[in-house]
């Protein structure tokens, strides 16, 4: 059920908790999924948040054939492991702990991710034992949804010992090199990794990437929803009127504004935490299995274009076979 504290004299109010849930994608493969929930369907563009592992790389690695997108991007980054990233647009790429990688699918792209041994030992000199990480999906703003497919890869930016820029702006810094759909106004994922159990890392600076529609009234709301990976945190001041904890494999969400500070503190040793939000979507979004969409009908589309295997609308991914494409399930997530 929606909790609220209220508004805090920093314009902060607790939205939701949302415990993850634990979903299969193979038959020896399952992710930990917080978004989207019964409770919020986004936070701020982010739409989807998976939590991969850790999982034995020998064992039970991700292994996920061909499939499609439309109307989103992708974002991945790792803890610990690799993997191997192909699409449609040519892009072959492994990433390992402290990279990321983004994939605009805007009108349409096809991508495989693959983590076994048998994969990724091409590309690396050392099998790493565990694999573990997050993927999230941004819906593209109503402007960016028909835009060509791209690829594009990375490294996390540092913020200080604790904390990582992976997308968009916090702390001073601006993450360049992993571009998003200017039109979402603003955006923010940090990765933060606290060593020891009363470490404590300040989240601020969220303003400033926004065009000039986004930066009056209510376009100055931010949502931000804060993820536990592993350990525990505790979320103190800027939060709200209470201290609040934040268990693992769990995400508490807010309502804020693009002036927010606020402070985290581990309440156990290597505790790892996701922050990611922004400016709230605009419009509605229609999700269907792996298609994003402000439009129903083109996700109709798209569904009979992979029932298909419509090449011109969802080309083959590069340097694979393609023989282990997804078939469709239906339905809605």
């Amino acid at each position: 059920p929606k909790r609220t504290l209220g508004t805090s004299a920093e314009g902060t109010k607790l939205l939701h908790t949302i415990p993850g849930r634990i979903v299969p994608l193979g038959p020896d493969f399952t992710v930990r999924r917080v978004l989207p929930a019964w409770q919020q369907r986004s936070v701020g563009p982010f739409v989807f948040l998976d939590h991969f592992g850790p999982t034995p790389v020998r064992e039970h690695a991700m292994n996920v054939g061909p499939h499609p997108h439309i109307g989103l991007m992708t974002l991945t980054y790792l803890y610990e492991g690799a993997i191997l990233h192909r699409d449609s647009t040519g892009a072959e790429c492994l990433i390992s702990p402290g990279e990321v990688n983004g994939m605009i699918a805007g009108k349409g792209v096809t991508h495989s991710e693959r983590g076994l041994e048998k994969d990724i030992k091409p590309f690396i000199n050392t099998i790493p034992e565990n694999s573990n990480g997050l993927q999230l999906w941004m819906a593209l703003s109503k402007e960016g949804e028909n835009v060509e497919p791209s690829f594009h890869h990375g490294q996390a930016l540092p913020i200080n010992e604790f904390g990582s820029l992976i997308v968009g702006q916090a702390n001073g810094l601006h993450q360049t090199t992993i571009p998003i759909d200017p039109h979402l106004g603003n955006v923010v994922y940090v990765d933060v990794h606290f060593k020891k159990e009363g470490d404590d890392f300040q989240l601020e600076q969220l303003g400033g990437t926004s065009p000039s529609e986004y930066e009056d009234g209510n376009n100055n709301l931010l949502e931000l929803g804060v993820y536990v990976s592993s350990g525990q945190v505790e979320l103190t001041q800027g939060w709200g009127d209470d201290t609040l904890q934040v268990e693992a494999g769990s995400m508490m969400t807010f309502q804020t504004l693009v002036n927010f500070q606020g402070t985290l503190r581990a309440s156990q040793a290597n505790t790892r935490v996701a922050i990611v939000g922004g400016t709230p979507l605009p419009e509605k979004r229609f999700m269907v299995w792996n298609f994003v969409s402000s439009n129903k009908d083109t996700i109709d589309k798209a569904e009979k274009a992979w029932a298909n295997l419509d090449r011109s609308v969802f080309p083959l991914v590069f340097n694979e076979s393609n023989e282990d494409s997804m078939p469709m399930p239906g339905g809605q997530k």
